[in-house]
């Protein structure tokens, strides 16, 4: 059957008070594929960034454009931009800082202005700095509440949005070490992204199962989710989220007394970075092998298996 091809543009917006990570977000995303300019006049950064969406519905491939909106997040550029930022919104991510509680308690208002001006456009949110959990001052009834989101995706049908809802939901209990509630959302997510035939998010479940078993210390297990990741990544051609996983699954190998795989997975990153001119990657890759030559005083290299440190 032939296929039809179409492509869609999207406007996103990230909102969020200053300094909740909104920039560094859009960074860790859009990497080096895009065209970025500041539009210094009205105190927004504009980034653009294209996904290949496979099979929307039979027979059809869309290419999604998206334009990734960043404003500054003092409350005077709120009330001057509305207009201007969130007119043509598509959707919305909402930031807040895992470490400072009013964070989360002012996306009431910033949500509150976008459907105003934007109407009912979806709303996702992002609870970020989960790597500081130590210093959290979000607590769990305050983030459980955003979760309405996940029933009302049940609610109307929509499993592409509950099955985002709940991984990011397992993120939320994986990295407060609520293990039990992290590997139900797993579990869920894991079946809802396999019926939507989203390999790559399939794989960021395996990743996220990974580190779930090695915070319950059942390395073999965690490792095997690694590795199964990364092969399905590999295999489906999906190089800058296969650089990502490996740079993530690269510190857990060491922290397990495997340096060697460790290193293997990092100089695959740094190639891929290279190839795909993906600056992000390169700078992670490269900072995960200085701080491992920093260890042992020695170079950072290592000759990776044959298969890539694939799972037969």
């Amino acid at each position: 059957m032939r296929k039809t091809l179409k492509t869609v543009k999207s406007k996103v917006c990230l909102v969020g008070e200053t300094s909740v990570g909104k920039t560094s977000l859009i960074h860790r995303y859009v990497m080096n594929m895009f065209d970025e300019r500041y539009l210094m006049t009205i105190g927004t950064k504009v980034s653009k960034a294209s996904e290949d969406l496979p099979e929307v519905r039979p027979g059809v491939d869309v290419t999604l454009d998206m334009t990734i909106w960043d404003i500054m997040g003092e409350k005077g550029f709120r009330q001057l931009l509305k207009e201007a930022y969130f007119y043509g919104a598509n959707g919305i991510l909402a930031v807040c800082d895992v470490t400072r509680k009013g964070t989360l308690e002012d996306l009431d208002d910033w949500i509150d202005h976008v459907l105003k001006v934007g109407g009912e456009v979806p709303v996702y949110i992002a609870v970020n700095k989960a790597d500081l959990q130590e210093k959290a001052a979000v607590d769990d009834d305050a983030i459980r509440a955003y979760s309405e989101g996940i029933e009302t995706a049940r609610r109307i049908g929509d499993l592409r949005m509950l099955a985002y809802g709940v991984f990011n939901t397992a993120g939320a209990y994986l990295s407060r070490n609520d293990l039990l509630r992290a590997e139900a959302c797993l579990r869920e997510s894991e079946t809802l992204f396999r019926k939507l035939r989203e390999p790559v998010m399939e794989a960021l479940t395996l990743d996220s199962f990974g580190t779930l078993w090695e915070k319950r210390g059942k390395w073999p297990l965690a490792k095997r989710n690694y590795l199964l990741a990364l092969e399905m990544l590999r295999k489906g051609g999906h190089e800058l989220d296969l650089a990502r996983t490996a740079i993530h699954a690269s510190f857990y190998f060491n922290k397990n007394g495997e340096p060697d795989a460790a290193l293997a997975l990092l100089n695959e990153a740094l190639v891929i970075g290279k190839r795909t001119r993906a600056s992000g990657v390169v700078e992670q890759a490269q900072l995960g092998l200085a701080q491992r030559l920093e260890v042992t005083g020695g170079p950072a290299t290592a000759k990776p298996s044959p298969d890539g440190a694939s799972v037969s």
